[in-house]
């Protein structure tokens, strides 16, 4: 009897084996998470940007610094106005929080304290009102008009620089900052688009690598803002190269108030580029 009996343990031993390793009747993982989808998506959240390869000066044959203008109203560019994740309220926030540093201008040497980023963006406005105390005359009065970087941040300017490197053989380009660019109002006056701050390319980067952008192929296959614009994903004009007087293409005297001009030095510059590379092989 106990040796039927230890045969028997054996066989229920065995068959409870043979039972859990083909999956079957597994009582399934608790899955607790709550959220935006149906699973927790760790994927864009946990990844680090990968860092640069050095560059030695001596192996840059050529370098040139580029302008260039991103328009989030084209077709290519939408995906900075994503309504779940702008771009616009990601960096403006963190540059509030001081997550990274607002500078002034493109040398990244001074910048805004946090608190005063959005603040010093405002618009002002002096408006005639009735005097309180004297009654048929009239007083300034100064309106503060909010600024609400969601709609009022359309373009974005990206500063890189395209390197040559002779000993690797390769033709790169690197952004350096790019700056939100707003519209100038002064007593109802647009005085043009001006940059409301410049960001360091590198701290971006650590930001924006974590932010997800919208994928119209498939939702599940998301991709960052940092692959965005380092895969070169947008779509923008050049507005400024290297000259003398460091102007930009607007600025120029036969170029001023000529819109179709400016696109055409745009695209000159840009045949520039690309042909300094191409004509450095022989076929």
């Amino acid at each position: 009897m106990k040796a039927f009996a230890v045969i028997g343990l054996l066989l229920f031993g065995f068959a409870q084996f043979s039972f859990g390793q083909d999956g079957e009747g597994e009582v399934p993982k608790e899955d607790n998470f709550i959220g935006d989808f149906t699973y927790e998506r760790l994927s864009i959240r946990e990844r680090k940007p990968v860092p640069y390869p050095s560059q030695r000066e001596a192996d840059v044959m050529f370098a040139r610094r580029i302008e260039r203008i991103m328009d989030t109203k084209e077709k290519q560019n939408l995906v900075c106005r994503w309504p779940k994740n702008p771009l616009a309220v990601i960096v403006f926030k963190a540059a509030e929080r001081g997550e990274i540093t607002a500078y002034k201008d493109d040398s990244l040497t001074s910048f805004y304290r946090p608190d005063t980023v959005i603040m010093q963006l405002g618009q002002k406005e002096v408006i005639q009102v009735p005097d309180p105390i004297y009654e048929g005359e009239f007083i300034d009065s100064t309106i503060i008009k909010d600024f609400n970087f969601t709609d009022d941040v359309i373009k974005w300017k990206v500063i890189e620089d395209w390197i040559f490197d002779k000993q690797r053989g390769i033709y790169y380009p690197r952004i350096i900052a790019i700056a939100p660019m707003y519209k100038l109002m002064v007593d109802g006056q647009d005085l043009g688009e001006y940059p409301a701050f410049y960001v360091d390319w590198n701290e971006a980067r650590n930001l924006l690598i974590n932010e997800e952008v919208f994928n119209r192929h498939n939702d599940g296959a998301r991709f960052s803002y940092y692959d965005w614009f380092e895969l070169r994903l947008f779509t923008s004009f050049i507005t400024k190269e290297p000259n003398v007087f460091d102007m930009e293409f607007k600025e120029y005297e036969e170029l001023k108030d000529n819109d179709l001009g400016v696109l055409l030095e745009s695209e000159k510059s840009k045949e520039k580029l690309f042909n300094w590379e191409h004509d450095l092989w022989q076929y």
